[in-house]
């Protein structure tokens, strides 16, 4: 893998976990306001993802332009659930699950999540607890419009 290379896919497995909401406590000896996840499972998965994404990126500058990320969360089956496949509409907000996962390949496989420009996301229900993730180097809009003239 190099900086070069125009896509990268990843399969990261575990059960995904979601970058919900923070909270502010107080520290009784400063008086200062700390912020702490309210999901204590997020850096361990964040971690997971990173290494795993790394481990493939091989060390390889990331990228700096625009980005396209695809990501396929596969999580555990319910009892509302039967069949692998079947989309998953309970707990784990998509956006908040997404929201790990940009964050996860900050710095590893581009610069800032702020490059994502384009975003496509699913969950469904498998006996693999996961997530697969592609994510590409986008051409610039008005070069991409011209390609699709």
């Amino acid at each position: 893998m190099s900086a070069n290379d125009a896509e990268f896919k990843i399969w990261v497995p575990g059960d995904p976990v979601t970058k919900g909401s923070v909270k502010t406590i107080t520290d009784k000896k400063t008086g200062k306001g700390i912020v702490i996840p309210d999901n204590k499972r997020t850096k361990p998965w964040q971690r997971a993802v990173s290494d795993v994404a790394a481990l493939h990126w091989g060390g390889a500058e990331f990228w700096t332009g625009p980005v396209a990320l695809v990501l396929n969360f596969s999580l555990p089956f319910s009892r509302q659930a039967n069949y692998e496949g079947q989309w998953h509409v309970e707990k784990f907000d998509i956006d908040k699950l997404a929201r790990a996962i940009l964050d996860a390949l900050t710095k590893v496989v581009y610069k800032d999540d702020a490059q994502v420009a384009m975003l496509s996301t699913c969950k469904s229900y498998s006996r693999d607890s996961g997530v697969k993730i592609e994510a590409w180097q986008l051409e610039e809009v008005e070069n991409y419009a011209k390609s699709k003239a």
